[in-house]
């Protein structure tokens, strides 16, 4: 084991002991709070990336928590039950706004990060305030280090793993495309680059030197697979930028063998931010979004 994954797992441990203790104090129990141990020097925790990534609130941060506790200290069921007059054994944001400080009702709306950003589920229930809530399956992983492909992208996406050396003009176009994406990492305003020809030509392995350079992980995506519904595509597309963030990813979007507009593929990179190619045998678009063609 690391002594990165030690430490953030110790971390971890004593951020969700601090949430239990906060339960047990809610309670009525008495229950010493834990000490946080720091991370050595130049490591960053798991969760605290997490809360930079998506602007956690400390009290976002500690209902994540509290969520995450379910899943990682078989104590958490009967706090749960003892610590809200219902008695139910699982984490609510009635709850969560009871015995955890700091609470604010925003986190509760559909445009807070943890819902916006799908980082807990909420389960059926009468009331917003008393539906059981767990944590995210790809969140739980995240936390200890333990990372993984969210499995509702699986089906989609899939890795394209560095090639072998490119001619020297296409090493070319690589250094060009990595280049105007770190220019334009200031402002975040990434253009499209679309590498167009025919199947033949090395432009998924241009694309491939590109994240390399950049150290950035590549997903295929056949366009052909983007859902045609609105609100389906909506999901896979916030399941995608969730991904992004989390694992530092760029989609390539491949379109070969389309015909004419697809309106999928417009209404995606029209409503996403982040890094994208698309892939084609001839320009498309015009796109809603600067874009750049080779």
């Amino acid at each position: 084991m690391s002594e990165w994954t030690q430490a953030n797992q110790a971390y971890l441990a004593a951020q969700v002991a601090r949430v239990s203790a906060r339960l047990a104090a809610h309670a009525g129990q008495e229950t010493a709070a834990p000490s946080i141990p720091a991370m050595p020097d130049g490591m960053t925790a798991a969760l605290d990336r997490l809360v930079d990534l998506f602007d956690l609130s400390p009290f976002e941060r500690d209902v994540l928590l509290l969520c995450a506790g379910m899943e990682l200290d078989g104590r958490f069921p009967d706090l749960c039950a003892a610590a809200q007059p219902s008695g139910r054994p699982q984490p609510t944001f009635s709850l969560a706004l009871a015995a955890l400080p700091a609470a604010h009702w925003s986190a509760l709306t559909p445009d807070g990060p943890l819902r916006q950003w799908q980082l807990i589920e909420i389960d059926g229930g009468p009331t917003l305030t008393h539906s059981a809530l767990r944590l995210d399956e790809r969140i739980l992983h995240e936390l200890p280090g333990a990372p993984a492909l969210d499995e509702r992208l699986a089906s989609f996406v899939y890795p394209l793993p560095a090639t072998a050396d490119l001619v020297p003009s296409h090493q070319a176009i690589a250094h060009t495309i990595s280049q105007t994406w770190l220019q334009a990492a200031q402002s975040g305003d990434f253009p499209i680059v679309q590498l167009c020809g025919a199947p033949d030509t090395p432009r998924a392995e241009i694309a491939t030197a590109v994240c390399a350079q950049l150290g950035l992980r590549l997903y295929r995506l056949p366009v052909t697979l983007l859902p045609t519904a609105a609100a389906d595509l909506a999901k896979l597309r916030r399941l995608w930028q969730r991904e992004a963030l989390l694992a530092d990813c760029v989609l390539l979007l491949d379109g070969d063998g389309l015909d004419g507009p697809n309106d999928a593929l417009a209404q995606w990179l029209a409503q996403s931010w982040g890094l994208f190619f698309v892939l084609g045998e001839a320009r498309r678009g015009p796109w809603a979004r600067p874009s750049l063609t080779f």
